[in-house]
């Protein structure tokens, strides 16, 4: 399994530009992954205007939640799109976890600020994730907690 920039999503089939980390990618939406079902339990961390678009993509092939801090921004995804939505503070852990415990997949599209600590705990949550936030900070030690907690592939 690898890890992917996300850079463009209609329908939801992606074009992806990789890098040499162990992180899962968009690729789990394909069939092999998915097992024959038609859809995946996805969570889409962050409702601003990307992770916004990623949810509204998604959600016409999957079941999709939404989490932000912000209820207006859900309330725009839920009218729009009829999308599950939950009000959470994503830069606390446990907000995280209880966000992404039922989902196949994670979308961690939240500002960059708070983008490394939310990637670690999706990881440590044992979830698979594509990770849009771009964090300034060094990615290498998450690529080795993947590795730890059995995340990656050969």
């Amino acid at each position: 399994m690898k890890y992917y920039y996300l850079l463009q999503l209609k329908q939801g089939k992606g074009v992806l530009r990789g890098r040499p980390f162990c992180f899962t990618g968009l690729s789990l939406l394909s069939s092999a992954y998915t097992n024959g079902r038609h859809s995946m339990r996805i969570a889409v961390l962050g409702a601003g205007m990307v992770g916004r678009a990623v949810a509204a993509d998604l959600s016409g092939s999957h079941s999709v939640v939404s989490a932000d801090i912000d209820p207006a921004a859900l309330e725009r995804l839920g009218s729009l799109y009829g999308i599950d939505t939950v009000t959470a503070d994503l830069r606390r852990g446990e907000a995280v976890a209880r966000v992404v415990r039922e989902a196949d997949m994670v979308v961690n599209a939240v500002p960059g600020f708070m983008g490394y600590g939310t990637l670690e705990r999706i990881i440590q949550e044992g979830k698979d994730v594509v990770d849009i936030a771009f964090f300034p900070e060094d990615s290498q030690p998450l690529d080795t907690l993947a590795k730890e907690r059995g995340r990656c592939g050969n």
